[in-house]
């Protein structure tokens, strides 16, 4: 057996009562392609990433479990939990390699607007959002008295519903 680790050129003797014979071969080393999985990847559930993998001809994701296709450079993602991918990557020639992600999928923050409440024209009241979070998006942005606070007032002339984004 050999076991090469650079291309190779291997001769062989024989020889009989008289005579000597030689032959040759020649054992090509081909290194294996750059594999390259992308870089680890982040999103929140119900969301979906692309992954990127680079080096090869071929393309092959394990497990193939959440990916638009798994036999292609560039799958989408669509897992509601984390998982670890590897891409085994081939170079067309026979020689392949492989590289990890990891794909870590977030739980949606939890988050009340507060309960639904009825005012009458002219009166105001305080939007309660409570979630523990810093960062607070109201929407609509008019008849409120601060659209990023956890609690505004406001004091709308309609029916209005509000939605509040948090980070």
């Amino acid at each position: 057996l050999a076991f090469p680790t650079v291309t190779t050129t291997y001769i062989v003797y024989t020889t009989n009562d008289t005579c000597t014979n030689s032959d040759t071969v020649t054992v090509f080393v081909t290194p294996a392609p750059p594999a390259d999985a992308g870089p680890d990847v982040e999103y929140c559930i119900g969301d979906s990433i692309q992954l990127n993998a680079t080096g090869g001809v071929t393309y092959s994701w394990n497990p193939p479990d959440n990916l638009s296709n798994p036999n292609t450079f560039n799958p989408w993602v669509t897992s509601d939990t984390s998982i670890t991918y590897v891409v085994t990557v081939g170079d067309g020639l026979g020689c392949f390699a492989t590289d990890t992600v990891n794909v870590t999928v977030h739980p949606l923050p939890v988050i009340s607007a507060g309960p639904d409440v009825q005012i009458c024209i002219g009166d105001t009241t305080q939007l309660d959002a409570t979630s523990g979070f810093v960062s607070y998006d109201w929407i609509p942005t008019d008849s409120i008295s601060d659209p990023t606070a956890e609690d505004p007032f406001v004091w709308p002339t309609d029916t209005t519903g509000y939605i509040v984004t948090v980070i």
